[in-house]
């Protein structure tokens, strides 16, 4: 499944840059930091986790987006049992975004839209799998280090939610990280 995400990002990439003329496409080194306290206390405050992003300039400072991350995390339980866990996410994100120049060098590109979150946590010989929709929304400060390579720092905030057994968590939380990309 995951693959097909990926191969789903590319070709919206490569299509829309045949039709469109302009575009990149960027690797995203990315924490995320939980917005649940119950998460934390078994996985962690943060998980790194790798990010595929491409992108679209489609009008005047108008970008399309769609990106894809991926990580896997283990912990033990709480309690006397102290059982091994392992946590699995999937994002798949999509939405629009707005630059605005500060100069030839640096820009700041904000972006919101829709991501699908998939999860799976394995626990206790019991195995809970599911999807959700959440919003996402961040701002990037992107430097053009040539005419066709930049890099970036950005910060942002990604939210879903779900209820398992009466037990309502958030799947997602505030994001920082540092990226990579190409620009065509």
């Amino acid at each position: 499944m995951r693959y097909k995400k990926i191969i789903v990002i590319i070709l919206f990439f490569i299509l829309s840059t045949i039709v469109w003329g302009k575009g990149y496409v960027g690797i995203n080194g990315k924490f995320l930091f939980s917005s649940d306290s119950n998460y934390k206390r078994i996985y962690g405050n943060s998980q790194f986790y790798p990010e595929l992003e491409v992108g679209l300039d489609i009008y005047k400072g108008i970008v399309l987006f769609g990106s894809y991350g991926y990580f896997s995390q283990t912990g033990k339980t709480e309690g006397e049992l102290k059982e091994d866990t392992k946590s699995t996410k999937e994002f798949l994100s999509f939405g629009a975004g707005y630059k605005i120049e500060a100069n030839e060098k640096i820009y700041v590109l904000i972006k919101v839209g829709v991501s699908r979150i998939d999860y799976k946590e394995e626990s206790m010989g019991e195995i809970i799998k599911n999807n959700k929709i959440g919003l996402c929304g961040e701002v990037n400060i992107i430097y053009n280090m040539s005419k066709r390579l930049y890099t970036k720092i950005f910060i942002g905030y990604m939210g879903g939610k779900d209820k398992i057994d009466d037990v309502d968590i958030k799947l997602g939380g505030f994001t920082a990280g540092l990226g990579l990309g190409i620009r065509f």
